[in-house]
C-alpha cells in the first residue's frame, strides 16, 4: 500500500483535490493522510481561525464516510497553522508520503497559488496539482503527456491510464517549421553539374517546401515513438500528434479545446540560480494547464 498526502483548505479546488485522491487511491490500494491547511496569512485573527479549523474537519468527516463506500483507508489528519509550506513538508517526510494531492488555486482565482506553486517546486516525491469542478468523481478519460523534456514520465502515464481506463495522447511541439524561400548550393552540388554555382542562392519550390515541412513532423512524431510503444505494452489505447507553435502556448491550447482531464509532466528539479539560466517547460505548464497536472519528480 502506498501513501497520498492529501492537503486540504476547505476551498472549492481541495474538494476537487479529495475527489481526485479518492479515485486515484481507490485503483491503487493506497492510504490517505489528510492535512488540514490553515493559512494563517489568509485567516490571521482567532476567531476565523477557529472557523476554518471547524470546516476543514467537517470536510474531513465527509471526506471519511465518503471513503468507507469506496472502501478507501483514511488515516487520522493533522491540522497545520503555524508555516505551510515548511509544516506541509515535514508531514510529507513523517508519514513517507509517495504522493501530495492538493487542489491548484486554492482560494485564489490564480491557476495555481503559492502554497501550490512551493510545493511542486520543493515536495521530495510525486504531486498532483488538481483542477476542475466539484463533483466530477475524480473520472480521467483522456491524459495528455508532452514529450518534451518528459521522457521519465512515461511509465507513470501509461500506469495512470491504465488505471483509469483513459485514453492516452502523447504530444509533440513543432516551434518553427517555416521553410527559408532560398537555399545555398554548396560544394557537393555545384560539383554534379546541375547547372548551379557554390554559394549561389536558389528558390525553394513550393513542393520541396511541403515536402521539408512534412519530414519534420515525420521526425516529431518518430520522437513520440518510445512513449507510444511503452503505453500499448500496457495494454493502454494511446496516440500521437505533432503541434506546431510555442508549447507554453500550443499544449494548453491543445488541452483546453480536445477536453483532457490530466497532462502528466516530468519535473526536472534546478537550483534558483539555474532556474534563471533555462527554462523550465514542464513547471510552466504546470502554472498554465487547463485541466489536472501529475508531476513527477526526478528519482520517483
Amino acid at each position: 500500500m502506498t501513501t497520498f498526502q492529501l492537503l486540504i483548505d476547505g476551498s472549492e479546488s481541495s474538494e476537487v483535490a479529495a475527489e481526485y485522491a479518492l479515485k486515484l487511491a481507490s485503483v491503487c490500494d493506497a492510504k490517505i493522510v489528510p492535512t488540514n491547511v490553515i493559512d494563517i496569512r489568509r485567516f490571521r485573527t482567532p476567531r476565523s481561525i477557529e472557523t476554518m479549523k471547524k470546516v476543514v474537519e467537517d470536510f474531513t468527516k465527509n471526506l471519511n464516510n465518503t471513503a468507507m463506500n469506496l472502501n478507501v483507508t483514511i488515516a487520522p489528519a493533522r491540522t497545520i497553522t503555524a508555516n505551510p509550506i515548511k509544516d506541509i513538508l515535514a508531514e510529507t517526510k513523517a508519514i513517507g508520503a509517495d504522493l501530495i494531492v492538493t487542489g491548484a488555486a486554492g482560494y485564489t482565482r490564480e491557476k495555481i497559488n503559492d502554497i501550490a506553486s512551493e510545493i511542486l517546486k520543493r515536495a521530495p516525491c510525486n504531486v498532483v496539482l488538481a483542477r476542475g469542478s466539484h463533483g466530477n468523481n475524480g473520472t480521467r478519460n483522456k491524459i495528455l503527456i508532452p514529450t518534451r523534456d518528459n521522457e521519465s514520465a512515461a511509465g507513470h502515464a501509461a500506469s495512470l491510464a491504465k488505471r483509469f481506463g483513459a485514453d492516452l495522447v502523447a504530444c509533440n511541439t513543432l516551434e518553427n517549421t517555416d521553410i527559408p524561400p532560398a537555399r545555398v548550393v554548396y560544394l557537393s552540388e555545384a560539383a554534379s553539374n546541375t547547372g548551379h554555382v557554390l554559394g549561389e542562392r536558389v528558390a525553394v519550390s513550393g513542393t520541396m517546401a511541403a515536402k521539408q515541412k512534412q519530414a519534420y513532423i515525420n521526425r516529431a512524431h518518430k520522437d513520440t515513438d518510445a512513449f507510444v510503444d511503452i503505453a500499448k505494452q500496457k495494454g493502454v489505447h494511446t496516440k500521437s500528434v505533432v503541434l506546431e507553435g510555442n508549447p507554453l502556448d500550443t499544449i494548453p491550447d491543445f488541452a483546453a479545446k480536445e477536453n483532457f482531464d490530466l497532462m502528466v509532466l516530468q519535473y526536472q528539479n534546478k537550483g534558483r540560480f539555474s532556474r534563471l539560466l533555462s527554462s523550465n517547460i514542464s513547471e510552466k505548464l504546470a502554472h498554465s494547464a487547463p485541466c489536472s497536472v501529475y508531476i513527477v519528480k526526478n528519482g520517483c
